[in-house]
């Protein structure tokens, strides 16, 4: 119901809505009930593959746990207390001005390397920072 509501304000502001399987234009508002019945039933089916995936995904995760294993994917850099003190290093030389690439070779010069054991890469710093914020 709410993907025919959706269809019909893009319709009334002119957005086209072209089903990516078929290249067929949604929005063409010709209120064929045929067309209308079949674009419901496969909401309705996407809507219960996804139920039955995050089902499967979660039985999965539980039993991992139960048998002593994690689950929870890679924590971000900073979540140990070395690596905390980079990330500390890192804002402040952020703080005094300097850029990625000069934070990056400072680094490098010091032999601190990032997790993965290489040479830090200024764009990997972007990303400590704006989770350190």
């Amino acid at each position: 119901m709410i993907s025919e509501i959706i269809l019909g304000e893009f319709r009334k502001i002119g957005v086209k809505v072209i089903s990516a399987d078929g290249g067929i234009d949604l929005t063409l508002g010709n209120d064929d009930p045929s067309g209308k019945l079949i674009r419901q039933i496969l909401g309705a089916v996407a809507e219960w593959e996804k139920c039955a995936l995050v089902q499967k995904l979660r039985a999965s995760r539980l039993r991992i746990r139960r048998a002593g294993g994690t689950c929870e994917g890679e924590k971000p850099y900073g979540h140990t207390p070395e690596e905390m003190k980079v990330v500390e290093d890192i804002l402040e030389h952020r703080k005094s001005g300097k850029s990625y690439v000069a934070i990056a070779n400072d680094l490098n010069a010091g032999g601190i390397k990032s997790r993965s054991g290489k040479q830090w890469h200024p764009t990997q710093f972007q990303r400590v920072i704006q989770r350190a914020a």
